[in-house]
């Protein structure tokens, strides 16, 4: 199977946020409100406006943002997102903002892929340490601490209605991530 990692461009829009959502439906199950996960799955439409916008927002702000889109066989199957931390916290950080795969495509490396294509990108950025949250209750917890990360804090992330508490990993040396 040939894959390839793109930078998402406008029109890449809508497949880039087809793979975030069924992947949250198909990952969140139990850890996230069922009716909110079908909100999210009959709505995608809204969602993918509203990420449109968004997209050509950043660009007209010269966000440094990036998004990426991880293609099998021309099929998407991943998306994934980096940029400065966003959390006031960690100032003078990079971060991901999400690493999403499809159940078919799952325990294959293609996390770690898009994990590695992340802290590269954030390198090129200038950044010499990350962050990433994760769901508590997700297994994804388990790969960020088999990739070195550290839990420094866990907050509670509104999603919907609901509150879910949200494991925070810090990575203090991106050099050493991609030897």
């Amino acid at each position: 199977m040939a894959y390839q990692i793109k930078e998402v461009t406008y029109e890449d829009i809508r497949a880039y946020m087809n793979v975030n959502i069924t992947s949250w439906i198909e990952s969140y199950p139990g850890l996230v409100a069922n009716s909110y996960l079908h909100e999210i799955d009959t709505n995608r439409e809204k969602y993918i406006t509203r990420q449109q916008l968004k997209f050509l927002e950043n660009k007209s702000n010269n966000s440094s943002d990036k998004k990426f889109l991880l293609l099998i066989d021309n099929e998407p199957v991943g998306m994934t997102s980096c940029g400065p931390s966003h959390d006031p916290k960690h100032p003078n950080t990079g971060e991901i903002y999400s690493i999403y795969l499809l159940n078919k495509v799952k325990g294959k490396g293609y996390g770690k892929i898009l994990f590695l294509n992340n802290v590269q990108e954030l390198l090129n950025m200038g950044f010499n340490s990350m962050v990433i949250g994760c769901l508590k209750g997700n297994k994804a917890n388990d790969f960020y601490l088999h990739m070195g990360g550290k839990l420094i804090d866990t907050y509670d992330r509104q999603i919907d209605k609901q509150i879910v508490p949200e494991n925070v990993y810090y990575f203090s040396n991106l050099q050493e991530l991609i030897k």
